[in-house]
Formats: C-alpha cells, sequence, structure tokens
C-alpha cells in the first residue's frame, strides 16, 4: 500500500469515527429530550388532572395527604403516610392501573414479581391446632339454653361436577387461565371454627328461646370449579361446614347451603374476577334459609333481571402483574334480580350508630368494578327494608358482604329486613334486637367470616359495645 492510500485509508476512519459522534450525540440528545418530554408530561397529569379518591377494584379510600404532626417525621409514621398517598395520589387511578398492566403484559413486564400476592384476610390455610385467647363475654341476662351439640349427619350425595380446570396456586390463589377463573384458596382451624361456634352460642344464651337463630357460612368458588384432588389437597369445604354444625347449639339451625349450589355450578353463581358469589348464587342460598325459616319464597321465575358488563372485581389488585390484562380483557356479567314487589317495599339506610340518611331502593345499580355494591349499596349502611309481607316476623341479619346479594331476595319472605355489617355497627346488637322486636336472626357471612379470628371477634365485639 502506497503511502497516499495509507494516508487516505486514515482519514476515512477519522471522519467515520466524527461522523459516529456526531450521530451518536444526536440520539442522545434526542433520547434525554423525550424523557424530558415524559416527565414533564407525567408531572403535567399528575398536578393538574383530578386525583380519584376512592378505588373501585380495591374497594377502599385512598390515602389523603397526611397531617403533620410532632415528632411523626422523626418515627417515620409521616413519611410513611406521605408515600402511600403518592402511590395513591394518581388521578384517575383505577383506569391508569389497568393501562400499566396491559403494557406489562404485552411487553412480557412483571412488576414487583408474581409471587408477592397478599390477600386481605388473616387466615392460616394450615390445618393445625392452635391455641386462642378467651371469648369475652357478658353476664347472660336470662338462662342459658340446652348446648348439646347434635350429632354430625351424613354428608348428602351430590351431583357430578362440571369440567373443572387444572390451575396454578400463587400465594393463597387459585388461577385457572383457560376459563379465566381466580378462586381464594379456603383455610381455617378447628379452633377459629370452634370459636366462631362459640360466638353463635353466646347469642342463644344473651337472647334465649324466643328469638330464631340461623347460621348460614358461604362457601368459595374454589369448592365447586377444582379438581376433586386439588379441594382434597386444601381442604374440602363441606368438612367445615359440618365441623361448625357440630359446635353449635341445638336450638341454632345452620343453613348448609352446598348441597343448594352444587346443581347449579354450570350456572353463572360465582364471579370469575372477584371472591364473591353472583346474585343468582345467594338466591339459591336465600332459597335454603327461607325453607328453614319456614317463610314464604318466591321462585326466580318471578324476578326480572337486568345485567352490569365489564364487571372486573377485587382479584384484578391481587393477581400477578402478569395476569390482569387477562382479567381486564375478560371481565364478569353481573346479573342482579328485580323482586316483584320492590314497588311496594321501602328502603331506609342509616348511619352506623342508626340515624336515618335516606330512603330510597335496597337495589342501587352500580358501574363495572363496583357492580357487586348493587345490594343494599355496598356495606356502608345499615339497612332497614320494609316489605307488603304481613307475617308478623322480623329478620336481622349480621353479615359481611356476602350476605348484602342474600338480602333483596327475602322481600318476599319477611315484614321487615335489618341488616348489619358487624365490621362497622356501632351499638350494641343485643340492645338492638330487643328494640327492633326482631323475631328472627340471620348470620350470613362469607367463608372467611368464620374462620377468621378478627372477624369472629368482630361480631362478637357487638354484644359488649
Amino acid at each position: 500500500m502506497s503511502y497516499y492510500e495509507k494516508v487516505s485509508k486514515k482519514r476515512r476512519r477519522r471522519s467515520y469515527k466524527v461522523d459516529r459522534s456526531k450521530t451518536l450525540y444526536k440520539y442522545n440528545v434526542f433520547n434525554i429530550f423525550v424523557i424530558v418530554l415524559v416527565f414533564i408530561a407525567g408531572l403535567i397529569y399528575f398536578i393538574a388532572f383530578p386525583k380519584s379518591e376512592r378505588s373501585e377494584y380495591e374497594k377502599r379510600k385512598l390515602e389523603e395527604f397526611p397531617k403533620y404532626k410532632f415528632g411523626s417525621i422523626f418515627d417515620g409514621s409521616f413519611t410513611n403516610q406521605l408515600s402511600k398517598h403518592i402511590d395513591d395520589a394518581v388521578p384517575f387511578r383505577d383506569k391508569t392501573k389497568d393501562v400499566a398492566a396491559k403494557i406489562m403484559y404485552y411487553f412480557g413486564l412483571h412488576a414487583g414479581g408474581d409471587d408477592t400476592i397478599v390477600i386481605p384476610n388473616d387466615n392460616d390455610n394450615s390445618q393445625a391446632e392452635e391455641t386462642l385467647p378467651p371469648l369475652q363475654t357478658r353476664p347472660p341476662e336470662q338462662s342459658s339454653a340446652d348446648t348439646t351439640a347434635p350429632q354430625t349427619q351424613t354428608t348428602p350425595a351430590t351431583t357430578k361436577k362440571p369440567f373443572v380446570e387444572e390451575g396454578i396456586a400463587e400465594n393463597g390463589l387459585y388461577i385457572q387461565k383457560e376459563t379465566v377463573r381466580v378462586m381464594e384458596i379456603p383455610g381455617g382451624t378447628k379452633a377459629t371454627m370452634e370459636r366462631y361456634a362459640q360466638v353463635l352460642n353466646q347469642y342463644r344464651q344473651y337472647l334465649g328461646d324466643d328469638i330464631n337463630i340461623y347460621s348460614l357460612v358461604a362457601p368459595t368458588a374454589f369448592q365447586f370449579y377444582t379438581p376433586d384432588d386439588v379441594l382434597e389437597k386444601y381442604g374440602n369445604q363441606k368438612d367445615k361446614m359440618e365441623y361448625i354444625k357440630s359446635k353449635l347449639d341445638s336450638s341454632i339451625k345452620f343453613i348448609d347451603v352446598i348441597p343448594a349450589l352444587e346443581p347449579h355450578t354450570s350456572e353463572y353463581i360465582y364471579a370469575r374476577t372477584d371472591f364473591h358469589w353472583m346474585p343468582l348464587g345467594a338466591y339459591y342460598a336465600a332459597e335454603e334459609f327461607a325453607k328453614a325459616a319456614d317463610v314464604p319464597f318466591t321462585d326466580i321465575s318471578k324476578y326480572t333481571p337486568k345485567k352490569i358488563e365489564d364487571f372486573v372485581g377485587a382479584f384484578l389488585n391481587y393477581v400477578p402483574a402478569s395476569y390482569k390484562a387477562v382479567l381486564t380483557e375478560n371481565p364478569d356479567t353481573y346479573t342482579y334480580y328485580e323482586a316483584p314487589n320492590m314497588a311496594l317495599t321501602t328502603t331506609e339506610f342509616y348511619t352506623q350508630s342508626f340515624v336515618l340518611d335516606h330512603v330510597g331502593d335496597f337495589l342501587v345499580p352500580a358501574k363495572g368494578a363496583n357492580a357487586y355494591s348493587t345490594s343494599l349499596g355496598g356495606d356502608e349502611w345499615v339497612v332497614k327494608i320494609k316489605t307488603n309481607v304481613k307475617n308478623g316476623r322480623k329478620l336481622l341479619m349480621i353479615k359481611d358482604s356476602y350476605g348484602n346479594s342474600i338480602a333483596p331476595f327475602l322481600s318476599s319472605s319477611f315484614e321487615e329486613i335489618y341488616v348489619v355489617d358487624y365490621r362497622k355497627f356501632e351499638l350494641n346488637i343485643i340492645d338492638f334486637i330487643k328494640q327492633q322486636e326482631i323475631t328472627d336472626l340471620m348470620f350470613g357471612t362469607g367463608l372467611w367470616g368464620a374462620i377468621t379470628t378478627s372477624n369472629i371477634d368482630a361480631i362478637n365485639a357487638l354484644t359488649l359495645k
């Protein structure tokens, strides 16, 4: 190679490096510009647009900006609350989370890993025995009833299960991807179930023999939509129901709704994206209760069905990040039923201290993620339904959110229906029962209400206020 060729090659190489450096510089400037633009846009979005006050997916009020108290910075409480507020203070929070979930899903991204699921229950999935603190009681005002436990009855024969899918267990959830169904894995120990029965037996002692008392524990969807080997591995809820029943006072009627629901598992009786049953499932449970209470009951064919589309329930907040978009793209259809005598009823909504707030209907249609609050408007109120029935029967239902869907199907069964959430009611329940001249008391809870210590103690605390 000649001298001139060597010089020319060096010049071309130097020119290439200069051109490449200029190109990289332009790319870097462009990237910085885009990042700054996205940051400014995000800042404007965060500041300018209205903040949500409540998350319908998570069924909770979002964190407000914390009030400063002396020493709160040093003990970390202020910064902890501030961090929660910043996480919640996203405009259109539920919609924003939906969009983020879809982006992560389509790009194969996982935020925080798929093993960071926390179910909002202090439930113990083990079947080991545990020791609980003594139950707090008050002196009974009347003589107690016979507390001899009845003999456990043989579980009735069941119908064959419909098609069930193998799923994946993920920290308290069982996820079936083909049918797009998420379910809670049931738990509970004998100690907690016995404590539930003990609390109800105390109610019998406090109230005497003149009031009918019932216990209706709603099973979770896991009982009906999992293979038999999976069901036995994690705990058959029939066994739990039988154990609770065996520990109850013989005068308390246990409403076992599993046999009533089993023939209808091919129907839409449970949500796929939420831990609740659907109103149709609650209907079959209410029918079973009406038989035990010996009251009239209206067939579902006389009701008018109404549909709410795009119901994506609470599981959206607890499934792995990679599965969120699957739920949002496969929402439930929430079907509720208007009673034929609905126009003849009056529904009063009270505060938790039983002060009248407003009068309306016991069905309050809601949209999308909040669809389940259609029954009784959710858990926020003490509800009194006055019907056109004239049989002298007055029902008080002490319930969690599972009980909300039961009450609308009893408007043809009782003269008056009172609905109280044991987690919120502020008055002494024994005094309340006597003041309202209640004839029938029903504990209508989901499985968690009968197997979780904090819930059971909340039911007991109503007698101690």
